[in-house]
């Protein structure tokens, strides 16, 4: 019998789903992200617009082959440094998803037309979204870093000459080692020996172009959409597709052969 191909979807994939803008007559393994459970959990969406977000969980629901039930970075611990790894983050996914289960149900609809509840929502997602925040914020430190760096180096138009000798790269291998490092709180040294980088091809790829267009623009920030995007990246596998109907995401991908490989559309 033939595998059938696994495709990682990002979070508004579920949503082009529940509105009937994509209609599933394929033949694929739909994988569903801890990254698309924390954006769920953490959209203001919630209270505005329950219905959008109670259709789209459906969806993911109704349509999933798999769901993984835990971050990026517990992933990618997981399948490059050490597969006996027990997530940490595990919990805390599958409570979200009992809560979704709840919310759908219709359990919460009461209690979120109150404006305390209102407001203890909106301080659990300024604290459920707090790392990330904090790593849009050293990643944009490190963009302005190199921008300065380069511009001791190079006149403008000179600056965006070698932009793709690798250099970006090591920059962005370092700080994922960094976070894995202060995970397990074991050295940089001792993951990299037996980081399997191939697992995450489509992530650090993905992650250099994006950086690479940040410093082609003159005061470009980074984002935290931007981040919830690429390390839904995180995981998709040598073997898998990713599928996203962003053009923006589209765009680069298809721009380098790299990735391109990686791109799932609809036959």
């Amino acid at each position: 019998m033939r595998e059938k191909t696994r495709v990682v979807c990002d979070t508004m994939i579920w949503y082009y789903i529940a509105e009937g803008n994509i209609i599933l007559e394929i033949d694929v393994d739909l994988v569903a992200t801890g990254v698309s459970i924390q954006e769920f959990a953490s959209s203001e969406n919630i209270y505005k617009k329950p219905e959008l977000v109670k259709n789209a969980l459906k969806a993911m629901q109704n349509y999933h082959f798999e769901i993984i039930e835990f971050d990026p970075w517990d992933y990618i611990i997981t399948f490059c440094v050490d597969i006996s790894y027990e997530p940490i983050s595990r919990e805390l996914h599958k409570n979200n998803l009992n809560g979704f289960s709840h919310f759908i149900n219709g359990t919460f609809d009461e209690a979120l037309k109150s404006i305390e509840q209102r407001e203890k929502l909106e301080n659990f997602i300024l604290n459920w979204n707090e790392p990330l925040v904090e790593l849009t914020n050293n990643m944009n430190f490190a963009i302005d870093k190199i921008r300065k760096e380069r511009a001791k180096k190079f006149n403008k138009r000179e600056n965006i000459k070698d932009l793709e000798d690798g250099g970006l790269l090591l920059e962005i291998k370092e700080m994922i080692l960094d976070i894995i490092s202060a995970r397990l709180n074991i050295s940089k040294d001792e993951i990299g020996e037996k980081f399997n980088w191939e697992k995450i091809e489509l992530l650090v790829k993905m992650w250099e172009l994006h950086w690479i267009q940040i410093l082609r623009q003159n005061g470009a920030k980074i984002h935290l959409n931007d981040i919830f995007d690429l390390l839904n990246m995180a995981y998709v596998s040598e073997k898998d597709k990713y599928w996203t109907l962003e053009k923006s995401w589209l765009v680069l991908m298809k721009s380098n052969s790299v990735t391109a490989k990686y791109v799932y559309e609809i036959p």
